[in-house]
């Protein structure tokens, strides 16, 4: 990119800060982002305003069980308590959690959500957003490079209303220039007693829906470099 593009992308940046934090990007804008996927290369001008569908179901996501050990989440049918959310299907640690006893405890997913651009000299807060609708057999906590943004902990959150939590709305803890990740820690309170021990189980997933938008980068094929180290960690 040469120096009259650079300069081009950061007046736009800058320019459209205030509205990507505040709302959505217009129909026109939504109709010119660029579709890009975790992970990959990313085939989109420096700087361009996308905004990306965010949902279970998808390519993306990852998983770590109460062992620690890593899996990949698979599609589940629901078990007949669990709401749906329009848009997506609810994951799992194995394809019979849904209506199966899986263990108790904690259940780690993790969905990278992309590089956004470096911030210009005088620009603080990245102009970033997003919009989630969460629901999670037992509870969850979920949270945005390490900071925490909802979670439900007590009552199950699989059950309308509200789908586990009103809509989780941020546009903080976005950092410029590396590998934002969106985790969300699911809790299977069935089979797990006080002392960490774990029996039969029952059910547990996770349903997503949502979006992020912002400013995203060009990475010329690599993989976004890590953020900082995270304010949060594993599992309480």
């Amino acid at each position: 990119m040469n120096t009259f593009s650079k300069l081009a992308a950061l007046v736009l940046f800058a320019a459209g800060a205030a509205v990507v934090t505040s709302a959505s990007p217009s129909q026109a804008q939504g109709e010119r982002a660029a579709a890009i996927q975790p992970g990959i290369a990313i085939k989109a001008p420096c700087c361009q305003l996308a905004t990306k569908q965010i949902a279970t179901g998808a390519p993306g996501w990852s998983g770590v069980l109460p062992n620690n050990s890593p899996f990949n989440p698979v599609v589940v049918n629901p078990t007949p308590s669990w709401s749906t959310l329009p848009g997506s299907h609810w994951i799992a640690s194995s394809p019979n959690a849904g209506t199966n006893a899986v263990p108790g405890g904690w259940y780690i997913y993790q969905y990278h959500l992309g590089c956004l651009c470096g911030l210009p000299d005088g620009v603080k807060n990245v102009p970033a957003s997003l919009n989630l609708h969460i629901y999670a057999d037992d509870g969850f906590i979920a949270d945005l490079n390490g900071a925490v943004i909802a979670q439900q902990m007590t009552g199950y959150a699989f059950i309308k209303p509200p789908g586990g939590t009103p809509a989780v709305n941020v546009s903080t803890d976005f950092e410029p220039a590396c590998d934002n990740i969106l985790t969300i820690k699911v809790k299977n309170w069935d089979g797990q007693s006080d002392n960490g021990t774990t029996g039969p189980g029952s059910p547990s997933g996770l349903d997503v829906f949502g979006t992020v938008s912002g400013y995203f980068q060009e990475n010329d094929g690599r993989r976004c470099p890590k953020c900082p180290p995270l304010r949060g960690g594993a599992a309480p």
